[in-house]
């Protein structure tokens, strides 16, 4: 009588007086073996059994989304398994499972649109091949911001006269989401150029620059930004510094003029 085994459909090991044997190398995953017996007279049976080797945890990493904001409505969710997985679904803010696509085995990834201007939460699954191990992942946290910040430039107004060298400018900047910085911009010193910079970031709320400037005509505005885009004010306001008194002179009546009928005539130059 002979005896033997085949390891996953490979070729057959012939086992002496059917000893025990031991296969090693064994990789993770689903496995079968056949064991074979024959007799003098010819006559062939066989057994075979599965079994599953799974020596280190079903793992996946999540490549994107990472923790930040994004200035599109949509995101790659990408992962990829330690081990092939036959295949991979994430979950979008607690709704149902979406179906990935796949470049590989072990790579997994899907656009994922139409978000929100909120803060979101992934949650991927995948299943290993072979076996009914399924591994879901930690939480993935990001936001979306697609919105314009938004400026208002409150004073001095429009077409705005002054007869004093400083001059306080006042614009209110506010973002959905993420408000980071207002600038003021002037033509003053040089042309039109950045003049200064608040990087509190307080939303919906009046910001001061105060500026000494010389006579002149001059145009300005403020930009606000958030940490994608930034806007300045619709349109540039304008304002004149003109410090110096405007020169008269009176010429009649003369002076010290003496009248007999109650009636003066007044002329002057400015």
């Amino acid at each position: 009588m002979s005896r033997g085994n085949s390891l996953d459909e490979q070729p057959n090991v012939t086992l002496t007086d059917c000893e025990n044997t031991t296969l090693l190398g064994l990789s993770n995953g689903a496995h079968n073996v056949t064991v074979y017996a024959n007799d003098t007279a010819g006559n062939q049976n066989s057994s075979t059994i599965s079994f599953i080797i799974n020596v280190s945890d079903f793992l996946l990493t999540i490549i994107w989304p990472v923790n930040q904001t994004y200035p599109d409505a949509w995101v790659w969710g990408n992962v990829t398994t330690n081990r092939a997985a036959s295949w991979c679904n994430y979950s979008l803010d607690g709704q149902p499972n979406q179906t990935m696509q796949n470049t590989s085995s072990t790579q997994w990834y899907a656009n994922i649109s139409g978000l929100s201007e909120q803060e979101h939460e992934l949650i991927f699954y995948c299943k290993e091949t072979g076996t009914e191990n399924i591994t879901q992942s930690s939480t993935a946290g990001f936001s979306i911001d697609v919105t314009l910040p938004t400026t208002l430039l409150n004073y001095p107004v429009p077409s705005y006269n002054s007869s004093e060298q400083q001059v306080i400018f006042n614009c209110s900047a506010g973002d959905n989401y993420n408000l980071t910085t207002i600038s003021l911009y002037g033509n003053w010193s040089g042309g039109w150029h950045l003049n200064e910079t608040n990087s509190s970031g307080t939303n919906n709320t009046a910001y001061n620059f105060t500026k000494n400037l010389p006579e002149g005509y001059y145009a300005w505005n403020c930009k606000a930004c958030d940490l994608f885009r930034c806007a300045f004010a619709p349109t540039n306001y304008t304002l004149t510094i003109d410090m110096q008194s405007p020169n008269i002179t009176l010429l009649m009546p003369e002076d010290n003029v003496s009248d007999a009928d109650g009636e003066l005539s007044f002329a002057c130059n400015a």
